[in-house]
C-alpha cells in the first residue's frame, strides 16, 4: 500500500514537493498543495490496502452485519495503512475459527471499500490514480484506479461419475 502511495506521487507532483519540503519548510500555494497531495496520497495506500485485502481473501461464510468501519485517518500513507490495520485487528477479534476470521477480514475490507469510496469526493487530486494499472504478479493482485475487482473465488470441484450400467 505504501509502495503504491508512492507510485502515486511519482504521477503528482507530490514526489517534487517532498523533495521541496525536505530542504526548506513549503509556504503559500505550495503548501496547500503539498498537504492536498498528501492527503490524497494517504487515501490511495487506504484504498490500494483494502483493495488488497479484498481480493486476497477467500471466504465463503457468511458476513456479519455489525462490521464497524475503520477510524480512517488520511494524514499521511503512513496514518493511513494505520487505520487500516487497527480496523482490521477490531473486525477480526473474537473470531471463533480460522473460517470466521477470513469472513470477518473480507467483511472489513469490503466494508473499508465502501467507506472509502463514499470520502472519495473529499480529495483534490487523486486523478493521476483514477487511471493507474499496477499489477503484482507474486499476488496475483490487480489495481485499476478506484475499481473493485472481486475478491478471488475458487470453484468447488464438482466430480460425476457414471454407475457401471452407464458405461
Amino acid at each position: 500500500a505504501l509502495a503504491i502511495s508512492d507510485v502515486f506521487a511519482e504521477g503528482s507532483d507530490l514526489e517534487s514537493l517532498k523533495a521541496k519540503n525536505a530542504r526548506a519548510p513549503l509556504e503559500g500555494d505550495e503548501a496547500a498543495t503539498f498537504k492536498k497531495l498528501l492527503s490524497a496520497s494517504a487515501y490511495v495506500s487506504a484504498f490500494s490496502l483494502a483493495s488488497y485485502l479484498f481480493q486476497l481473501i477467500d471466504s465463503d461464510g457468511e458476513a456479519p452485519n455489525d462490521t464497524p468501519e475503520p477510524d480512517f485517518l488520511f494524514d499521511t500513507p503512513q496514518d493511513a495503512v494505520k487505520s487500516i490495520v487497527a480496523g482490521l485487528d477490531k473486525a477480526i477479534a473474537g473470531a471463533k475459527d480460522d473460517a470466521d476470521l477470513m469472513t470477518r477480514a473480507r467483511a472489513f475490507a469490503r466494508v473499508a471499500i465502501d467507506g472509502l469510496l463514499a470520502r472519495k469526493g473529499r480529495f483534490d487530486g487523486i486523478g493521476p490514480f483514477e487511471n493507474a494499472h499496477i499489477r503484482i504478479d507474486v499476488d496475483d493482485f490487480t489495481l485499476d484506479g478506484f475499481d473493485v475487482a472481486p475478491g478471488k473465488r475458487s470453484k468447488p470441484l464438482v466430480m460425476t461419475f457414471k454407475k457401471p450400467e452407464e458405461v
